[in-house]
């Protein structure tokens, strides 16, 4: 099940991105064009293929949605927007290392989806 709103991340433009993840992972995925979402708002995405190429498919696809929600929060929550360069809404360019946690880290959208990764994996640095 894959919210509805997030579907397009997982087709890309032109059918990209899931072209790209069924080379990578060697499974088929299918996402109905025309299906409605159920009452959660979620879509049906059928995978087929042996058995580790599923679990890989799945794991790019809960990687995928993870980033790109990651991404929604960073933005909501004050990170750069566009056309402001270096420089947030706040005035301080993030090379100070503050991001308001007080742990002296500033996570921006990759580093939270690698750190995600890194929990999924079970990988520990």
């Amino acid at each position: 099940m894959v919210p509805s709103n997030m579907v397009g991340r997982i087709i890309g433009k032109k059918g990209c991105a899931i072209q790209d993840l069924e080379l990578l992972t060697r499974a088929e995925i299918d996402v109905p064009k025309d299906v409605k979402a159920n009452e959660k708002n979620e879509v049906v995405v059928r995978i087929k293929g042996h058995f580790f190429a599923t679990q890989s498919a799945q794991r790019q696809i809960r990687f995928m949605l993870y980033t790109a929600k990651a991404m929604m929060q960073y933005n909501q929550r004050g990170g750069m927007q566009g056309g402001e360069g270096r420089e947030g809404r706040d005035g301080r360019d993030g090379r100070d290392g503050r991001d308001g946690r007080g742990d002296g880290r500033d996570r921006g959208p990759r580093e939270m989806g690698r750190e995600m990764g890194r929990q999924m994996n079970g990988s520990r640095d």
